[in-house]
């Protein structure tokens, strides 16, 4: 389904109402937050911490001091990463022995107390997670800026091991008008009461093209989203516990990846809570529409999908709560939020709002090209997406190496073997094989297989612009009289040997479908993949080394292992 289903939105509001009834932290939490244990660590008075570039841009007073405890809990992960290795998360991080030899038993019990035990505070799982308090911006303010003092008092004589890696780009393929924000936040069913005032303040600094507050804004969107989860679970099975959308001591959170996986399998619990009756989320099979494509449309499912799950996307939750990205792009931040907005304005009162349709913008907003053949059903970041992108680009790139090697004017030079064989074995090899049908979602071990063949994917594509790289550089040299007698043979190789070493690196295409259909039907594929990745790893190196004899006879090989079928 393309486009939201009215009815079934209108169903799930109802849901949502009766959903307002439930606390954002359980009893439990509450109590430990608002606990004098809190105060066991006296620190320094509290003074400006310098953390990320995110708030510095706003005037004082004029956000909810618990939005600092975002920042806050982030740059304590990033100090704690300076000591021990970021390749885990805090929590385990914190269970270092090394740690406790660096920073003194004192303060590592306290920070294990306060962001790493699920028993304890707990509270960077709590912000980041979209559980954002009231109670929390007393201890955002003081406890938690007192340890992250403390904490750099050691951490600032160890190099610094964030990996500030940019953020894959995103398409603007959305905008909203910023006078609907307001309403939005005003109005949105979506939006628990207790968060209301957060989104108010995110949407008029939004206004104001203050794009800084996007952590904010992704945390409390991911509330909504839990709370639009449980309202379709609960609408299609009465059982299903509603108690899910509150943060207690006792079961995980349900997390975005969770959210939007194909078969949530039952309820997660950690050791010593009771486990639940197994409980079908989200779609039986890989075939059936996930629960909450007919409330947000193809489009927008397709669209959140790509911003917060697919792996080779942003996942801009993760890795700004991790501390794995510095700055997020305007025009990003801006696409995000307005697809943020465009969800929760499904569930707003009318007046503002602009009239939806697939999930995309239409009347009365400004549209960038959006349009239904436009944008990937499955979201531009899914493995199949990202493996026919890198197919493509290589046919570019091979496009342009055919067009050079037929405008040549240097002699040619007889074939060897290895490149009458290449060519006779792409003339009869088969390439009937066409494109599979995949589905928007695919099981650990599909995923497992499209990994390894983007893998390949990326070395061929590189192979490809490598060649053509070549040949626009040696004739080049060629050209202006610089040319080596070596390099001017290299040329000449390349330019001879070149159909043959075409019709191979286009016969890479046809492989990959047979791999993927093998794949869709069930059939272990990976020790193939792996005699293909290995394959393009040494062509990759023969063409940047210009050892073309090496990369026929590489492919060649590969070929005539017949590891596909």
């Amino acid at each position: 389904m393309d486009s939201p289903d009215p009815t079934y939105v209108d169903e799930i509001k109802t849901t949502l109402s009766r959903l307002n009834a439930y606390l954002i932290l359980s009893p439990d939490i509450q109590t430990i937050l608002s606990s004098p244990t809190g105060n066991i660590m006296t620190g320094p008075t509290p003074t400006e911490v310098e953390t990320t570039s995110y708030f510095t841009s706003f005037p004082a007073n004029t956000l909810p001091p618990e939005f600092q405890v975002l920042p806050l809990t982030r740059e304590i992960e990033v100090e704690v990463g300076r000591i021990v290795s970021r390749k885990h998360h805090l929590k385990e991080m914190l269970q270092d022995p090394e740690l406790e030899e660096k920073l003194g038993k004192p303060l590592v019990k306290y920070l294990q107390f306060a962001v790493g035990d699920v028993k304890g505070m707990n509270l960077k799982n709590l912000a980041w997670h979209g559980f954002l308090s009231p109670l929390m911006g007393m201890i955002g303010r003081s406890l938690i800026r007192d340890q992250l003092i403390e904490l750099r008092k050691t951490t600032s004589t160890y190099p610094d091991k964030k990996e500030n890696i940019p953020l894959p780009p995103l398409p603007t393929y959305i905008s909203h008008p910023k006078m609907a924000f307001r309403q939005i936040a005003k109005t949105s069913a979506l939006i628990h009461p207790d968060h209301r005032q957060y989104w108010e303040t995110y949407a008029q600094f939004q206004t104001e093209s203050h794009y800084t507050l996007l952590p904010v804004g992704v945390t409390l969107f991911q509330h909504c989203l839990r709370r639009l989860w449980v309202a379709a679970m609960a609408t299609r099975d009465p059982e299903f516990k509603e108690t899910r959308v509150t943060a207690n001591n006792t079961d995980f959170y349900v997390t975005l990846d969770e959210i939007f996986s194909p078969v949530w399998s039952g309820e997660v619990c950690r050791p010593g809570a009771s486990y639940y009756t197994t409980v079908y989320n989200h779609a039986k099979t890989e075939s059936e529409e996930h629960v909450l494509i007919p409330i947000l449309g193809g489009d927008m499912f397709a669209m959140l999908l790509d911003i917060f799950v697919h792996g080779e996307g942003p996942r801009l939750r993760d890795k700004m709560s991790h501390g794995e990205v510095e700055d997020i792009p305007e025009g990003m931040a801006r696409h995000v939020t307005c697809v943020m907005f465009r969800v929760l304005g499904l569930f707003a009162e009318e007046g503002g709002v602009a009239k939806e349709e697939g999930g995309v913008a239409r009347e009365g907003v400004a549209k960038e090209g959006v349009a239904r053949e436009l944008y990937p059903r499955c979201g531009i970041y899914h493995p199949w997406e990202m493996v026919k992108t890198q197919l493509e680009q290589a046919e570019g790139h091979l496009a342009a190496f055919e067009t050079l090697i037929q405008n040549t004017e240097t002699p040619t030079k007889p074939l060897p073997d290895v490149i009458k064989n290449l060519l006779a074995y792409c003339a009869g090899a088969n390439s009937n094989f066409t494109p599979p049908t995949v589905p928007m979602f695919l099981g650990p071990d599909k995923v497992r297989h499209y990994k390894m063949i983007l893998a390949v994917c990326k070395n061929h594509t590189a192979t490809a612009e490598t060649m053509v790289a070549m040949v626009t550089e040696k004739r080049a040299l060629l050209e202006a009289r610089q040319l080596r007698s070596r390099q001017r043979d290299n040329l000449v190789k390349l330019e001879s040997y070149g159909p043959a070493l075409l019709g191979a690196m286009r016969h890479w295409k046809d492989l990959v479908f047979a791999f993927l259909s093998a794949v869709e039907e069930g059939r272990e594929a990976c020790w193939g993949m792996k005699v293909y990745q290995k394959c393009f790893e040494n062509t990759l190196t023969a063409a940047r080394e210009s050892k073309w004899d090496n990369m026929a006879s590489t492919l060649l090989t590969a070929f005539n292992s017949r590891t596909i079928l």
